[in-house]
Order: C-alpha cells, then structure tokens, then sequence
C-alpha cells in the first residue's frame, strides 16, 4: 500500500520536487520557489489539494478496496524556521493539527498553531514534575461479554490532574509524553500499576479478569521492552495471559519486522496482545494475519455509524466474521445506546466498551464493581 502512494505522489509531484518517505506512513515533499511571497500562490494551494485528493483514492488490492486518509502540514522557509530541524517540527505539527481537525485535508504552519506549541511547551514542562506532585493516575473501564454480560476485564487510562491546568486531555498530553520520550517512564509506571492491580485481583480471587493496557511505538522499539514486561510480570508473579497489550494500527505500520519479532516474543511470554481502534487507519484483516494478536478492537467511528442503515450493520458484521476466522476476539468500542449493542450482538461481535455501560472509573470503584458491590 505504501508503494503504491508513493508511486501516486511522484506522478503529482512537480518537476524539480523532491519525495522522500520519513517513515511509517508519512511523506515528506520539498518543493523549491513554489511561493513568491505571502498569502499562499495558488500553485501550491492546488498542490496540496492535489496531493491529498491523490492520496485518499481508494487502493485495491486483490479486487478488495481500501479506504484510507491523507493529512498534511506545510511550512514555508524561512518564514516558519531557519534550520531543518525547526521546518520538519513545524510541518509535523501542522500535519497533525490537520488530522486533527478533520482528516483529508491539510494545513499551514501559523501564529495560531506557533501559539498552541508555546503552549504545549509549558505543559510539557509540568509533565516533567507531575509525578513529584501526585497528579497522574489510573482510570480503569470496564469490557463487557455481549452474551452474558459480565465483566471481561478492564482497560487501563492513565489521567492527569493538574494543578496548573486542572485535568489535561489524554489526547492533549499523551502526545507530547510520545514526542518527548517520556513515554517511556510513563508507560513502565502504568504498566506496573496496571500489574500491580491484576495482582491483587488475583489474590482476592478473581482470575479471569483481563487487565489491558496501552502500548506506544516508541515503547515497542524499545531493545528491553519485551525483558522489560517479562520481569514486570515475574516480580509481581501474576498469570502473563491476564495482561493485554494494546497497540494501534499506526504501529503496524513502522519497521513491520521489528515490531513482528516484538509481538511475538511478548506472546511466547505469554502476553495477550490487542490491536486497538481498527478502522481508524489503513489496515485489512488479511493484512493482520502476519501479526501475533488475540483481540481486535473496533473503533468507536463503527459503532456510530452502524445505526445509519442495513450497509454498516453487514460491513461491521463482515469484519467480525473475517476476524474470527483468523482466531481473533472482538471488542466494539464507544459504546452509547441499547440499539448498538442489540446490533452489534446479532453480528456476532464478543465484547463491548462504552459510555452506555460504565465510563472510566477509579480503582476502588473498579474493586466494587468487581465484588458486586
């Protein structure tokens, strides 16, 4: 797939561009004296537009076609930083505020966003301290069996309480723990908690529950992530098959060797593996195949839109088939109303995760609702 966005990149690329892939499934292009001054000629407006509506064609494979999205950020030199380093940080942030706001399109570096790092500059210096001040902890959501409706187990969420900010976003801060490498403390600190919390589960009696946790690339690429967990989980001498991993899409797509060879020695040490929020980017369950995982996890974009009508109930029930026929579990995720889950339940799907039953919630009321209290 991501030969053939290339090859349809340098057919739009104008004559003189520069392409170069910088890794997983992003794209750089470097484009000499195409603006003459501010505002943006409308060459490279059309460029851009041009470079998205490209990218998000449908890919075909095996007469099986591929929705994906295109997101992009644009900086020009040297209005928006003098050296390389300060372009490619300026252009990553632009291309991702875009996907932000809405994929398939794409952005310009501006004051706005220059006032939005600023920003995230301060908070990633009260992230740095966080920890001395006790304010990051663990919210725990219930998964639940469609069939009896019982708890399958909990996925784990770290939260931070600010003093400065009050209570920060995930999707605010876990970014700038990934673009810092402090995910990697964080990461070891969640997932000893989150083990701490299978050990006690297990002492009081409960040893079915499965206990996930999110995983980072960053992590994962990490040479002694896989001894890492092994060591976490002897010390804490707990079952390796309550532990799950949560990964997503965007992982897969990053040194697919390297991170095959991961998955598959957390799996020999007995860890489960999920991959989280299918659907949100670019893979097919054919292409999953090659992976070692046990859950697939839909993302909550299915459940919306399974309502809409008669196509998106056969197309979700068609992913749970397909993924059950390659041994995998299936979590719908985002859950909201009765009318998803009496859907989701003739299509076969396993486990469900939304509002609709419990939102994120601390760990004692976990434990009660554990002890049915």
């Amino acid at each position: 797939m991501l030969v053939d966005i290339a090859k349809r990149l340098e057919k739009v690329k104008p004559q003189g561009a520069v392409l170069a892939r910088l890794g997983g499934d992003e794209f750089v292009m470097l484009v000499e004296e195409a603006v003459i001054e501010q505002p943006l000629s409308e060459n490279i407006k059309e460029l851009a537009d041009l470079v998205v509506d490209t990218v998000k064609n449908p890919v075909v494979f095996s007469d099986v076609s591929y929705f994906i999205s295109a997101s992009a950020g644009i900086v020009l030199y040297p209005d928006h930083g003098a050296t390389y380093e300060e372009l490619m940080k300026n252009v990553d942030t632009a291309m991702y505020r875009s996907k932000n706001d809405g994929k398939n399109q794409w952005l310009m570096f501006n004051d706005q966003i220059k006032d939005e790092m600023n920003r995230l500059v301060l908070i990633e210096s009260h992230l740095r301290h966080a920890f001395d001040y006790e304010e990051i902890h663990i919210n725990f959501q219930p998964l639940m069996n469609s069939q009896s409706n019982q708890i399958r187990g909990f996925e784990t969420l770290m939260r931070w309480q600010s003093h400065k900010f009050g209570a920060v976003p995930p999707d605010v801060f876990i970014p700038v723990l990934e673009q810092t490498g402090m995910i990697v403390e964080y990461g070891e600190w969640i997932l000893r908690k989150t083990v701490q919390s299978i050990k006690q589960w297990e002492n009081d009696g409960d040893n079915s529950l499965i206990i996930s946790v999110n995983i980072s690339l960053i992590q994962l690429k990490q040479e002694s992530f896989p001894e890492q967990v092994k060591a976490i989980i002897q010390e804490a001498d707990i079952e390796p098959a309550s532990l799950e991993l949560e990964i997503t899409e965007s992982v897969l797509a990053d040194d697919v060797e390297k991170i095959t060879n991961v998955l598959h020695t957390l799996r020999l040490n007995g860890v489960r593996i999920a991959l989280d929020d299918f659907g949100a980017g670019y893979s097919s369950l054919s292409y999953l195949r090659q992976f070692p995982l046990d859950t697939l996890k839909i993302d909550k974009t299915f459940s919306e839109d399974i309502e809409s009508g008669i196509e998106s109930a056969q197309m979700i029930g068609s992913i749970i088939d397909m993924a059950h026929n390659i041994g995998l579990e299936v979590v719908a995720e985002g859950i909201e109303n009765s009318d998803q889950v009496s859907i989701l339940k003739s299509c076969g799907c396993d486990y469900f995760q939304g509002f609709y039953f419990y939102k994120p919630m601390s760990k004692e009321s976990a434990e009660r609702l554990v002890r049915g209290w």
